[in-house]
Protein backbone atom coordinates (compact mmCIF):
# COMPACT_ATOMS: atom_id res chain seq x y z
CA UNK A 1 0.00 0.00 0.00
CA UNK A 2 1.45 3.34 -1.01
CA UNK A 3 1.20 6.21 1.51
CA UNK A 4 -0.20 9.34 -0.02
CA UNK A 5 -0.51 12.87 1.32
CA UNK A 6 -3.97 14.29 1.14
CA UNK A 7 -5.40 17.66 2.21
CA UNK A 8 -8.86 18.53 3.36
CA UNK A 9 -10.54 21.67 2.17
CA UNK A 10 -13.09 23.07 4.61
CA UNK A 11 -16.08 24.96 3.35
CA UNK A 12 -15.48 28.64 4.08
CA UNK A 13 -18.20 30.76 5.59
CA UNK A 14 -18.47 34.51 5.80
CA UNK A 15 -19.48 34.43 9.44
CA UNK A 16 -18.57 32.83 12.79
CA UNK A 17 -22.18 31.65 13.15
CA UNK A 18 -23.73 28.41 11.88
CA UNK A 19 -27.43 27.63 12.00
CA UNK A 20 -28.42 24.73 14.23
CA UNK A 21 -31.13 23.66 11.81
CA UNK A 22 -28.75 22.95 8.93
CA UNK A 23 -25.48 22.04 10.75
CA UNK A 24 -24.32 19.39 13.18
CA UNK A 25 -22.64 19.88 16.56
CA UNK A 26 -18.93 19.15 16.20
CA UNK A 27 -18.77 20.38 12.63
CA UNK A 28 -15.47 22.23 11.87
CA UNK A 29 -15.51 25.12 9.44
CA UNK A 30 -13.30 28.00 8.26
CA UNK A 31 -14.38 31.54 9.22
CA UNK A 32 -13.20 33.44 6.16
CA UNK A 33 -14.04 36.86 7.64
CA UNK A 34 -11.92 36.41 10.82
CA UNK A 35 -9.39 33.93 9.39
CA UNK A 36 -9.98 31.31 12.13
CA UNK A 37 -10.98 27.68 12.43
CA UNK A 38 -14.12 27.13 14.46
CA UNK A 39 -16.11 24.23 15.83
CA UNK A 40 -19.91 24.32 15.94
CA UNK A 41 -21.21 23.66 19.48
CA UNK A 42 -24.85 24.43 18.88
CA UNK A 43 -24.46 27.95 20.32
CA UNK A 44 -25.06 31.02 18.23
CA UNK A 45 -21.31 31.92 18.10
CA UNK A 46 -19.00 28.96 17.42
CA UNK A 47 -15.84 28.23 19.41
CA UNK A 48 -12.42 29.21 18.01
CA UNK A 49 -9.79 26.49 17.59
CA UNK A 50 -6.56 28.03 18.94
CA UNK A 51 -3.40 28.13 16.82
CA UNK A 52 0.04 27.39 18.30
CA UNK A 53 1.01 31.07 18.09
CA UNK A 54 -2.14 31.97 19.97
CA UNK A 55 -1.38 29.45 22.72
CA UNK A 56 2.27 30.53 23.00
CA UNK A 57 1.34 34.19 23.36
CA UNK A 58 -1.57 33.62 25.74
CA UNK A 59 -1.18 34.91 29.32
CA UNK A 60 -3.11 32.72 31.70
CA UNK A 61 -4.61 33.92 34.99
CA UNK A 62 -6.16 32.12 37.92
CA UNK A 63 -9.50 32.31 36.11
CA UNK A 64 -8.10 30.21 33.23
CA UNK A 65 -7.06 27.32 35.51
CA UNK A 66 -9.44 24.58 36.57
CA UNK A 67 -8.29 24.10 40.14
CA UNK A 68 -8.74 20.66 41.67
CA UNK A 69 -8.18 19.35 45.19
CA UNK A 70 -6.47 16.00 45.75
CA UNK A 71 -8.08 13.56 48.19
CA UNK A 72 -4.83 12.56 49.91
CA UNK A 73 -1.06 12.79 49.55
CA UNK A 74 -0.96 9.54 47.54
CA UNK A 75 -3.18 11.16 44.90
CA UNK A 76 -0.67 13.94 44.18
CA UNK A 77 1.12 13.64 40.80
CA UNK A 78 4.85 13.06 40.58
CA UNK A 79 6.73 15.95 42.25
CA UNK A 80 9.80 15.40 40.07
CA UNK A 81 7.67 15.72 36.92
CA UNK A 82 5.85 18.83 38.19
CA UNK A 83 8.61 20.97 39.75
CA UNK A 84 7.16 24.26 41.02
CA UNK A 85 3.54 23.07 41.00
CA UNK A 86 1.23 24.07 43.85
CA UNK A 87 -1.55 21.76 45.02
CA UNK A 88 -4.15 21.43 47.77
CA UNK A 89 -4.82 18.09 49.52
CA UNK A 90 -8.34 18.03 50.87
CA UNK A 91 -7.67 15.14 53.20
CA UNK A 92 -4.98 17.01 55.17
CA UNK A 93 -6.37 20.53 54.63
CA UNK A 94 -2.87 21.65 53.69
CA UNK A 95 -1.10 23.23 50.72
CA UNK A 96 2.04 21.85 49.07
CA UNK A 97 4.56 22.71 46.38
CA UNK A 98 6.82 20.41 44.35
CA UNK A 99 10.58 20.82 44.80
CA UNK A 100 13.59 18.49 44.39
CA UNK A 101 11.31 15.52 43.74
CA UNK A 102 9.24 15.97 46.90
CA UNK A 103 6.02 17.68 47.94
CA UNK A 104 6.86 20.39 50.55
CA UNK A 105 4.07 21.34 52.94
CA UNK A 106 3.38 25.07 53.43
CA UNK A 107 2.64 26.44 56.90
CA UNK A 108 -0.81 27.93 57.48
CA UNK A 109 -0.93 31.63 58.34
CA UNK A 110 -2.83 30.84 61.53
CA UNK A 111 -0.04 28.51 62.63
CA UNK A 112 2.69 31.07 61.94
CA UNK A 113 0.78 33.91 63.59
CA UNK A 114 0.16 31.94 66.78
CA UNK A 115 3.73 30.68 67.19
CA UNK A 116 6.04 32.32 69.73
CA UNK A 117 9.79 32.24 69.12
CA UNK A 118 11.98 32.31 72.24
CA UNK A 119 15.75 32.37 72.77
CA UNK A 120 15.66 28.56 72.91
CA UNK A 121 14.35 28.45 69.32
CA UNK A 122 17.39 30.35 67.98
CA UNK A 123 20.67 28.62 67.18
CA UNK A 124 23.03 31.24 68.61
CA UNK A 125 26.54 31.35 67.14
CA UNK A 126 29.68 33.23 68.12
CA UNK A 127 31.90 34.72 65.43
CA UNK A 128 35.62 34.02 65.68
CA UNK A 129 36.75 37.56 64.85
CA UNK A 130 35.48 40.87 63.49
CA UNK A 131 36.15 39.96 59.85
CA UNK A 132 33.87 36.93 60.25
CA UNK A 133 30.83 39.11 60.97
CA UNK A 134 28.28 39.33 58.14
CA UNK A 135 27.75 42.60 56.28
CA UNK A 136 26.33 45.20 58.68
CA UNK A 137 24.50 46.93 55.82
CA UNK A 138 22.56 43.71 55.10
CA UNK A 139 21.75 43.00 58.77
CA UNK A 140 20.64 46.33 60.25
CA UNK A 141 19.63 45.85 63.90
CA UNK A 142 21.37 42.47 64.30
CA UNK A 143 23.27 41.67 67.53
CA UNK A 144 26.33 39.40 67.50
CA UNK A 145 29.10 38.16 69.80
CA UNK A 146 32.73 38.01 68.64
CA UNK A 147 34.62 35.39 70.62
CA UNK A 148 38.03 36.74 69.64
CA UNK A 149 37.40 40.14 71.25
CA UNK A 150 35.02 38.96 73.96
CA UNK A 151 32.68 41.79 72.98
CA UNK A 152 29.12 42.28 71.78
CA UNK A 153 28.21 44.34 68.70
CA UNK A 154 25.12 45.58 66.86
CA UNK A 155 24.72 46.55 63.20
CA UNK A 156 23.78 50.16 62.42
CA UNK A 157 24.34 52.53 59.47
CA UNK A 158 26.47 49.97 57.63
CA UNK A 159 28.89 49.39 60.53
CA UNK A 160 29.25 47.11 63.55
CA UNK A 161 29.03 49.20 66.75
CA UNK A 162 30.83 47.83 69.79
CA UNK A 163 28.93 47.62 73.09
CA UNK A 164 30.84 48.31 76.32
CA UNK A 165 31.15 45.63 79.00
CA UNK A 166 30.19 46.81 82.47
CA UNK A 167 33.61 45.73 83.75
CA UNK A 168 35.30 48.22 81.42
CA UNK A 169 33.25 51.16 82.68
CA UNK A 170 34.39 53.26 85.61
CA UNK A 171 32.21 53.16 88.70
CA UNK A 172 29.70 55.99 88.58
CA UNK A 173 27.70 57.02 91.59
CA UNK A 174 23.94 56.94 91.05
CA UNK A 175 23.36 59.63 93.66
CA UNK A 176 25.33 62.08 95.75
CA UNK A 177 27.73 64.86 94.93
CA UNK A 178 30.38 65.44 92.31
CA UNK A 179 32.99 64.02 94.69
CA UNK A 180 31.22 60.62 94.62
CA UNK A 181 32.42 60.03 91.06
CA UNK A 182 35.63 58.04 90.51
CA UNK A 183 38.24 57.88 87.75
CA UNK A 184 37.63 61.52 86.85
CA UNK A 185 39.93 63.03 84.18
CA UNK A 186 42.29 65.81 85.21
CA UNK A 187 41.10 69.16 83.90
CA UNK A 188 44.44 70.92 84.22
CA UNK A 189 44.84 74.69 84.28
CA UNK A 190 42.54 76.89 82.18
CA UNK A 191 44.46 78.91 79.59
CA UNK A 192 43.65 81.50 76.97
CA UNK A 193 41.34 84.54 76.96
CA UNK A 194 38.48 84.58 79.48
CA UNK A 195 35.04 85.51 78.14
CA UNK A 196 31.67 85.66 79.83
CA UNK A 197 30.19 87.73 82.64
CA UNK A 198 31.38 89.13 85.96
CA UNK A 199 30.67 87.62 89.36
CA UNK A 200 27.35 88.36 91.03
CA UNK A 201 28.77 88.19 94.58
CA UNK A 202 32.03 89.16 96.26
CA UNK A 203 34.03 86.15 94.93
CA UNK A 204 37.64 86.90 94.04
CA UNK A 205 39.01 85.83 90.65
CA UNK A 206 42.66 84.87 91.14
CA UNK A 207 44.73 84.92 87.95
CA UNK A 208 48.34 83.83 87.75
CA UNK A 209 49.93 86.93 86.30
CA UNK A 210 53.01 85.06 85.11
CA UNK A 211 51.46 82.25 83.09
CA UNK A 212 48.07 83.81 82.41
CA UNK A 213 46.23 80.77 83.78
CA UNK A 214 43.70 80.07 86.51
CA UNK A 215 44.93 77.34 88.89
CA UNK A 216 42.66 74.31 89.25
CA UNK A 217 42.44 74.91 92.98
CA UNK A 218 40.77 78.23 92.26
CA UNK A 219 38.43 76.81 89.61
CA UNK A 220 37.01 74.25 92.05
CA UNK A 221 36.05 77.01 94.44
CA UNK A 222 34.48 79.50 92.04
CA UNK A 223 31.09 80.86 93.10
CA UNK A 224 28.09 81.35 90.81
CA UNK A 225 28.70 83.73 87.90
CA UNK A 226 26.21 86.43 86.93
CA UNK A 227 24.83 86.39 83.40
CA UNK A 228 25.13 90.15 83.00
CA UNK A 229 26.77 93.08 84.73
CA UNK A 230 27.45 96.78 84.67
CA UNK A 231 30.74 98.58 84.62
CA UNK A 232 29.96 99.81 88.11
CA UNK A 233 29.77 96.22 89.35
CA UNK A 234 33.52 95.81 88.74
CA UNK A 235 34.48 99.39 89.64
CA UNK A 236 35.47 100.47 86.12
CA UNK A 237 35.43 104.21 85.74
CA UNK A 238 37.58 105.14 82.78
CA UNK A 239 38.58 102.28 80.46
CA UNK A 240 42.15 102.79 79.28
CA UNK A 241 44.15 100.62 76.87
CA UNK A 242 41.89 97.58 77.37
CA UNK A 243 43.40 94.89 75.14
CA UNK A 244 40.71 92.22 75.69
CA UNK A 245 37.69 93.14 73.59
CA UNK A 246 35.83 90.05 74.80
CA UNK A 247 36.52 90.46 78.51
CA UNK A 248 32.80 90.86 79.23
CA UNK A 249 29.62 89.83 77.44
CA UNK A 250 27.80 92.98 76.25
CA UNK A 251 29.12 95.23 79.06
CA UNK A 252 27.78 98.72 79.70
CA UNK A 253 30.63 101.13 80.43
CA UNK A 254 30.42 104.63 81.85
CA UNK A 255 33.07 107.32 81.79
CA UNK A 256 35.22 108.10 78.75
CA UNK A 257 37.80 106.28 76.69
CA UNK A 258 41.23 107.85 77.02
CA UNK A 259 43.17 105.48 74.74
CA UNK A 260 45.11 107.19 71.93
CA UNK A 261 45.20 104.08 69.71
CA UNK A 262 42.71 101.25 69.23
CA UNK A 263 44.06 98.26 67.31
CA UNK A 264 42.84 94.75 66.60
CA UNK A 265 44.63 91.69 65.21
CA UNK A 266 41.40 90.70 63.41
CA UNK A 267 38.52 92.55 61.72
CA UNK A 268 36.94 95.17 63.97
CA UNK A 269 33.26 96.00 63.45
CA UNK A 270 31.57 99.06 64.95
CA UNK A 271 27.78 99.14 64.89
CA UNK A 272 25.06 101.04 66.72
CA UNK A 273 21.34 100.50 66.35
CA UNK A 274 20.61 104.21 66.82
CA UNK A 275 23.46 105.39 64.57
CA UNK A 276 27.22 105.96 64.88
CA UNK A 277 28.39 109.56 65.22
CA UNK A 278 32.06 110.55 64.86
CA UNK A 279 33.43 114.03 65.31
CA UNK A 280 36.87 115.62 65.20
CA UNK A 281 38.12 113.27 62.47
CA UNK A 282 41.29 114.61 60.87
CA UNK A 283 42.42 111.76 58.64
CA UNK A 284 41.12 108.42 57.34
CA UNK A 285 42.65 105.73 55.14
CA UNK A 286 41.48 102.44 53.71
CA UNK A 287 43.01 99.47 51.95
CA UNK A 288 43.00 99.22 48.16
CA UNK A 289 42.55 95.87 46.42
CA UNK A 290 45.06 95.23 43.62
CA UNK A 291 43.80 93.34 40.55
CA UNK A 292 45.54 92.63 37.24
CA UNK A 293 44.59 91.11 33.88
CA UNK A 294 40.84 91.50 34.35
CA UNK A 295 38.71 89.44 31.94
CA UNK A 296 35.54 87.36 32.28
CA UNK A 297 34.13 87.46 35.82
CA UNK A 298 36.36 89.13 38.42
CA UNK A 299 35.61 88.77 42.13
CA UNK A 300 35.74 91.96 44.19
CA UNK A 301 35.51 90.86 47.84
CA UNK A 302 33.98 93.73 49.82
CA UNK A 303 35.18 92.11 53.05
CA UNK A 304 38.72 93.01 51.93
CA UNK A 305 38.31 96.38 50.19
CA UNK A 306 35.86 98.89 48.75
CA UNK A 307 38.32 100.36 46.22
CA UNK A 308 40.19 98.28 43.63
CA UNK A 309 43.15 99.25 41.44
CA UNK A 310 43.08 97.48 38.03
CA UNK A 311 46.12 97.15 35.74
CA UNK A 312 46.77 95.30 32.44
CA UNK A 313 43.05 94.96 31.77
CA UNK A 314 42.47 92.34 29.03
CA UNK A 315 38.78 92.84 28.13
CA UNK A 316 35.48 94.23 29.28
CA UNK A 317 34.68 92.25 32.41
CA UNK A 318 31.99 91.34 34.93
CA UNK A 319 32.53 92.80 38.41
CA UNK A 320 31.22 90.32 40.99
CA UNK A 321 30.91 92.15 44.34
CA UNK A 322 30.88 89.47 47.05
CA UNK A 323 30.21 89.59 50.80
CA UNK A 324 27.89 92.57 50.51
CA UNK A 325 25.54 92.52 53.54
CA UNK A 326 21.84 92.21 52.66
CA UNK A 327 20.71 94.46 55.52
CA UNK A 328 17.71 96.49 54.40
CA UNK A 329 17.97 100.25 53.75
CA UNK A 330 21.74 100.37 53.32
CA UNK A 331 23.92 101.93 50.60
CA UNK A 332 27.46 100.87 49.70
CA UNK A 333 29.99 102.99 47.82
CA UNK A 334 32.47 101.04 45.64
CA UNK A 335 35.11 102.30 43.21
CA UNK A 336 37.25 100.70 40.47
CA UNK A 337 40.39 102.58 39.31
CA UNK A 338 41.14 101.43 35.76
CA UNK A 339 44.65 102.05 34.41
CA UNK A 340 43.85 101.90 30.69
CA UNK A 341 46.17 100.74 27.92
CA UNK A 342 45.93 101.51 24.22
CA UNK A 343 42.58 99.70 24.12
CA UNK A 344 40.33 100.77 27.01
CA UNK A 345 37.91 98.42 28.82
CA UNK A 346 35.26 98.83 31.51
CA UNK A 347 33.20 96.66 33.89
CA UNK A 348 30.05 96.41 31.77
CA UNK A 349 28.24 93.82 33.94
CA UNK A 350 27.72 93.73 37.71
CA UNK A 351 26.96 90.73 39.93
CA UNK A 352 26.12 91.10 43.62
CA UNK A 353 26.99 88.05 45.66
CA UNK A 354 26.90 86.11 42.38
CA UNK A 355 23.47 87.35 41.22
CA UNK A 356 22.94 89.64 38.23
CA UNK A 357 22.08 93.30 38.85
CA UNK A 358 21.19 96.02 36.32
CA UNK A 359 23.57 98.98 36.08
CA UNK A 360 21.82 102.36 35.92
CA UNK A 361 24.54 104.42 34.22
CA UNK A 362 24.85 108.17 34.51
CA UNK A 363 23.12 109.95 31.59
CA UNK A 364 21.23 106.67 30.90
CA UNK A 365 23.98 105.23 28.63
CA UNK A 366 26.91 102.93 29.29
CA UNK A 367 30.22 104.87 29.09
CA UNK A 368 33.31 103.95 27.08
CA UNK A 369 36.83 103.80 28.44
CA UNK A 370 39.59 106.24 27.53
CA UNK A 371 42.84 104.89 26.07
CA UNK A 372 46.04 105.47 28.07
CA UNK A 373 44.11 107.29 30.81
CA UNK A 374 42.97 106.44 34.32
CA UNK A 375 39.23 105.89 34.44
CA UNK A 376 37.45 105.69 37.78
CA UNK A 377 34.15 103.80 37.79
CA UNK A 378 32.07 104.30 40.92
CA UNK A 379 29.01 102.32 41.98
CA UNK A 380 26.41 103.33 44.57
CA UNK A 381 24.67 100.07 45.49
CA UNK A 382 21.48 100.37 47.56
CA UNK A 383 19.54 97.57 49.28
CA UNK A 384 15.82 98.32 49.75
CA UNK A 385 12.70 96.20 49.67
CA UNK A 386 14.71 93.00 49.30
CA UNK A 387 16.25 94.19 46.00
CA UNK A 388 19.46 95.87 44.79
CA UNK A 389 19.70 99.16 42.89
CA UNK A 390 23.04 99.88 41.18
CA UNK A 391 23.98 103.41 40.01
CA UNK A 392 27.20 103.69 38.00
CA UNK A 393 29.32 106.52 36.66
CA UNK A 394 32.73 106.97 35.00
CA UNK A 395 35.25 109.80 35.41
CA UNK A 396 38.51 110.18 33.48
CA UNK A 397 41.84 111.49 34.76
CA UNK A 398 45.21 112.16 33.15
Amino acid sequence: MTEQVRSIRLRPTASNILQAGSNQIGEIFYDETNGTLRVFTGAEVSKVLASKNYVDSKTYTNDDIVWIAYDDLASLPSASANHGMFAHVHGTGGAYYAHSGSWIELALKTDVGNSTITNDDIAWIAYADLVSLPAASDNHGMFAHVHGTGKAYYAHAGAWIELANTASLATVATSGSYNDLTDLPSAGDLTGDLTGSVFADDSTLMVDGVSGTIPVSVVSGLAAVATSGLAADVNLGNVTNESKATMFTSPIFGGSVTATNITSSTALTLSATAGLFLSGIRRTSEEVGLLTGATGTVVHDTALASVWYHTTIAANFTANFTNLPTTANRVFGLALMLVQGSTPYIPNVVLINGSSATINWEDTAAPTGNASKVDVVTFAITRTGGAWTVIGSLSTYG
